[in-house]
């Protein structure tokens, strides 16, 4: 038998539930799903302090089964990284708007399907994205005009759902302009000072309710896929675009793609700190930021 702590994100999707989830079908669905192996507590989570709260209360044993999307996820896996580290086994009901990190690692979005995954598999190692001195990424981290694209998709989730996603990268590219960036990777310098676009560091395949940035990232092989566009201009831009739609764009020209451990990505020209795109969740870290995989830092049941 196993004891399963489900940690529920109420807005997560536009989700609607009551306090202790008695009212809500989607939990109870979930719900049935675990206690056929094991004892189900439900606690809403909507800081990290009721997630560290509700963790404290179980033995390291307990699966913690977030339900909810990317940002949810990274919530809690970064408050539990905070509090000394991710040793207990988790499980994912994705149940966000763009769900990007469970599609990319195969889970079905049917709620009671998923629950069935964590119920019945056994939790396996996967990386974590670390910022020196700033958050743990659990999918992917980026800059340049896919933070815009979702600054603007997230004023549109509410009206549009997961259409929001392509309006607002639509909206993101007029006026759009490169941003200057110096990279090294595992200590070789890649670029210095070259106008990019977009730079990405990725665990998982998507970003962007169901982008494909980097289609071959595997989220347990210890290593950061890197995605580099060069495009310079509105018309390369919309090339490698149109390119990212068909998969294609890693064999662009214009587009870097590398693996790596470790890296080290500067900002120039954009004052002391920039903007990330971090699972979906907007962090501003210093220009000069280092970043490494943290391989097999957490257990999930997937």
């Amino acid at each position: 038998m196993t004891d399963f702590l489900v940690l529920a994100n109420p807005s997560a999707g536009g989700a609607d539930s009551t306090a202790d989830g008695s009212g809500n079908e989607q939990l109870a669905r979930i719900a049935e799903r675990l206690r056929a192996q094991g004892t189900v507590e439900i606690v809403e989570i909507e800081r990290d302090a009721d997630t560290l709260t509700a963790i404290e209360r179980t033995t390291p044993a307990t699966t913690c089964v977030v339900v909810g999307g990317d940002g949810t996820l990274h919530h809690v896996v970064n408050a539990v990284t905070g509090a000394g580290g991710p040793s207990r086994p988790f499980g994912l009901v994705p149940a966000g708007t763009g769900n990007d990190f469970a599609n990319g690692i195969g889970l079905s979005e049917d709620v009671e399907e998923a629950a069935a995954v964590v119920a019945s598999t056994l939790p396996r190692p996967l990386d974590l994205v670390r910022f020196g001195g700033g958050p743990t990424a659990v999918n992917a981290a980026h800059i340049g005009i896919g933070v815009h694209a979702a600054e603007k998709a997230t004023n549109l989730k509410d009206h549009l759902g997961k259409l929001a996603y392509p309006a607002g990268a639509v909206s993101a590219a007029v006026g759009f302009e490169p941003v200057r960036v110096s990279l090294a990777i595992d200590g070789e310098v890649i670029l210095n000072g070259a106008p990019v676009s977009m730079l990405g560091v990725c665990n998982g395949p998507l970003v962007g309710g169901g982008t494909a940035l980097c289609p071959p990232a595997d989220q347990g092989d210890g290593l950061l896929d890197v995605v580099v566009m060069l495009a310079d201009s509105r018309t390369a831009l919309a090339a490698t675009t149109a390119a990212m739609l068909r998969q294609a764009h890693l064999e662009r020209d214009d587009v870097l793609h590398r693996t790596a451990r470790a890296l080290t990505v500067t900002v120039h020209g954009a004052g002391d700190t920039v903007t990330w795109n971090v699972d979906g969740e907007f962090h501003d870290l210093p220009a000069r930021v280092d970043v490494e995989v943290a391989a097999g830092a957490w257990r999930l049941r997937a």
